[in-house]
């Protein structure tokens, strides 16, 4: 759950005065290639420009943001945010890591070890995946374990260590920031998922056929059951 207080809370004129306003998305592109090290979180070029995007749109509402240097090996978030109660928040940009679920929880309770918050960053309509992941992180696709939610296996990272550390996440708190080219919106209350496809496609047609969708009626875009599927 996020605490109480809001991106609009900050004080944006005295912030400003400090040296915090942002440069151009294109200056801070640049400074994020050349600044972020070798072993930068994979994602690659797309991962550097999620990052400049926020540390620019981030710094415009108020907030001091620091990219972090990531050498091979390093395990360390992507920036720190400066919050307006003097806390430091890490600053996560999931792009590829979407599909590894495992490096997004291992983020969020590197975070909660540190008692900080982590702001996630996500491309535009990617939200509801990253919550899915985060809120419940069980894999609902499998079907070796089950709890009052329904069956689910582990998710497993890329040696095939299980991730079963989910006492650690409980109090942990966390925002999705979905970024665009000239805006953000954050979520910090339940996201209510909608088919990505809908903007290509009918809702008939989707449900009669979703390259997405895998044949228990699971969604891989969102993480969870078709919700054309659940409409029906």
């Amino acid at each position: 759950m996020p605490p109480p207080w809001e991106l609009e809370d900050t004080d944006v004129d005295q912030l400003k005065k400090q040296g915090t306003a942002a440069s151009s998305i294109s200056s801070a592109q640049v400074k994020a290639s050349q600044s972020l090290g070798k072993g930068n979180n994979a994602g690659g070029d797309k991962h550097r420009e999620l990052l400049a995007q926020a540390k620019k749109q981030l710094e415009e509402h108020g907030f001091t943001v620091n990219l972090l240097y990531q050498d091979q090996g390093d395990e360390k978030p992507d920036g720190h945010v400066h919050l307006p109660d003097n806390s430091i928040a890490h600053l996560e940009a999931e792009h590829s890591t979407l599909s590894r679920p495992v490096k997004v929880l291992r983020n969020l309770q590197r975070a909660v070890k540190e008692d900080r918050e982590v702001f996630y960053i996500v491309e535009n309509g990617k939200a509801a995946k990253l919550q899915n992941i985060v809120d419940d992180p069980k894999n609902r696709r499998g079907n070796e374990y089950s709890d009052e939610q329904g069956s689910y296996s582990y998710y497993t990272d890329e040696d095939g260590e299980a991730y079963t550390d989910f006492e650690d996440l409980e109090n942990a708190e966390y925002r999705v920031i979905e970024i665009g080219e000239d805006k953000l919106e954050v979520h910090d209350k339940k996201i209510e998922p909608e088919c990505p496809e809908l903007q290509h496609n009918t809702e008939e047609d989707l449900q009669a056929f979703c390259l997405h969708r895998d044949e228990d009626g699971f969604c891989t875009e969102l993480e969870q059951p078709c919700v054309l599927l659940q409409e029906e």
